[in-house]
């Protein structure tokens, strides 16, 4: 998360550089976060932090949701350039409570037992009938803002091995997995509505779908996007830039090459 937000690189130099979102707030939009797991004050990590809050946004939640669909259908746009920063619960353990009940469609019975105990196809059910759900949400969101001048991307900071390759369940053990991309590969999407400003960019994003990407670069694509300069922008960590460095060592837990690794 630190390095999502910095515009350092692999959390290198995360106070010697700016975070993104005070660099929106500097070019003169408002910012404001929605956030259903960290709140200020609650000293879990930087996005507790007070004072790094006011640096970074005007507003921010301070109400916990059950469910990350009550918090987005809280999210009243407006007309002045906006920075939404929407962090969910999305797929997070325990994934029994990261959707309600209405939204229970797979079970344990739909899984071959062959291959996993009942308790095993309990939680696999309960991690796909999540993913159902954040599915759901991220659709909800994109109607937010379908007749906006907008555009929304969207992103995990972490995978889940669920039962896939052993007995594991979970994250945060990716470098003593027989495949860390479990853990490590996550989704990026970019969705632009009909009105965004900059018809252009969309051929360049196309373009881009297949290219190598860290999630610590994704800060420099944003300001790329929003047309916002400052001295810490690097065009080569941007990914709709000519000058893009696809063949940057993509460096996971602070020291494995991802590609060499995962290479055949």
């Amino acid at each position: 998360m630190t390095s999502v937000f910095s515009l350092d690189s692999l959390g290198v130099g995360f106070g010697m550089h700016p975070l993104f979102p005070a660099c929106f707030k500097a070019a003169g939009y408002r910012t404001v976060m929605y956030d259903n797991q960290y709140f200020v004050g609650s000293g879990v990590n930087f996005l507790a932090d007070a004072e790094l809050s006011k640096i970074m946004f005007d507003k921010r939640n301070t109400e916990r949701y059950t469910y990350d669909l009550q918090m987005v259908e809280s999210i009243q746009p407006g007309d002045i350039p906006t920075l939404y920063v929407i962090h969910l619960w999305g797929q997070h353990y325990a994934y029994s409570q990261r959707y309600p009940k209405s939204f229970q469609h797979f079970k344990a019975s739909d899984y071959e037992q062959k291959c996993w105990t009942e308790k095993q196809c309990e939680v696999i059910a309960h991690y796909d009938n999540a993913t159902r759900y954040n599915d759901y949400v991220i659709n909800e969101i994109i109607k937010k803002f379908e007749n906006k001048n907008c555009c929304v991307v969207y992103f995990s900071d972490h995978g889940e091995e669920v039962y896939d390759l052993s007995s594991y369940m979970g994250h945060g053990n990716a470098e003593h997995s027989s495949d860390l991309s479990y853990q490590i590969r996550v989704p990026l999407m970019v969705w632009t509505s009909p009105t965004f400003s900059r018809p252009e960019l969309c051929d360049v994003l196309d373009s881009a779908k297949h290219l190598p990407i860290m999630t610590d670069d994704i800060s420099h694509f944003l300001l790329d996007m929003a047309g916002i300069s400052t001295s810490s922008f690097v065009a080569s960590r941007s990914f709709i830039r000519q000058q893009y460095n696809k063949d940057k060592p993509r460096i996971v837990l602070h020291s494995i090459d991802y590609d060499k690794r995962m290479k055949p």
